[in-house]
């Protein structure tokens, strides 16, 4: 009865064992499934938080974009306002050079004009001394300095000419118009000038508010342009 006994304790024990092991092993696999699935759960958290991130930048980056549009499209316009004037400037620069040539050719003209007015004067001053010179008679006074002696009367070559009052008046009024035309041409030479230094001056300004952007073409600038209002299109 011992033995038996025994027996029915060892094996009660045995039993008892493999039931613990098999619970140890039901509590193994359970905590490695739980194990398992927190694992699962901190991947799913993260992967939200990264979605969440990338939605959140979306929006910012959404957010910024009416604002990159509107300041782009302000720099597209400084752009192509610093392009229009210098493409005036280069108009400007031919028609002054236009001007220069023109005005060097009045001022040859006024020149001459001059010329013509002293040359003509001085022959009527001539003629009319010579008039006054036939006359003079002998121990009379000169009717020009009151002199009793006429040592050397003015007298005319037989080839010159004396200018007829009406030719004189018409010379003088050359030379005043030559003089007009030139002055004229002068100052509309300082007026193209005065305003390429100030189309200059004005595009170099623009070009200090584009900064990095002064040297980028108009064509590049404007498919970024469309590029940004593409996006906030679809953004919208």
């Amino acid at each position: 009865e011992s033995l038996q006994s025994r027996a029915k304790d060892f094996s009660q024990a045995q039993q008892a064992e493999i039931s613990a092991k098999a619970k140890r092993q039901g509590l193994k696999q359970q905590l490695g499934k739980a194990d398992a699935e927190w694992k699962a759960i901190e991947r799913n958290q993260q992967l939200a938080l990264a979605d969440v991130a990338t939605l959140q930048n979306k929006v910012e980056q959404g957010n910024e974009l009416p604002l990159q549009h509107a300041r782009w499209q302000k720099t597209l316009e400084i752009k192509q306002q610093s392009e229009s004037l210098l493409k005036d400037v280069v108009i400007q620069e031919k028609s002054l050079a236009l001007l220069k040539e023109k005005g060097e050719r009045f001022k040859v003209a006024a020149d001459n004009a001059i010329k013509n007015t002293q040359r003509l004067t001085l022959a009527w001053h001539q003629g009319q001394a010579s008039v006054l010179a036939k006359a003079l008679n002998s121990d009379e006074p000169c009717m020009v300095c009151g002199s009793l002696d006429h040592p050397e009367p003015a007298h005319l070559d037989g080839k010159a000419s004396v200018p007829s009052d009406d030719e004189l008046a018409l010379a003088r009024q050359q030379e005043q118009q030559s003089h007009q035309q030139l002055l004229t041409a002068r100052e509309k030479y300082v007026q193209q000038a005065s305003q390429i230094k100030s189309n200059k001056q004005q595009a170099s300004a623009l070009c200090e508010t584009l900064g990095c952007d002064a040297d980028g073409p108009v064509a590049t600038m404007q498919i970024e342009m469309e590029r940004l209002t593409l996006a906030l299109t679809q953004w919208q």
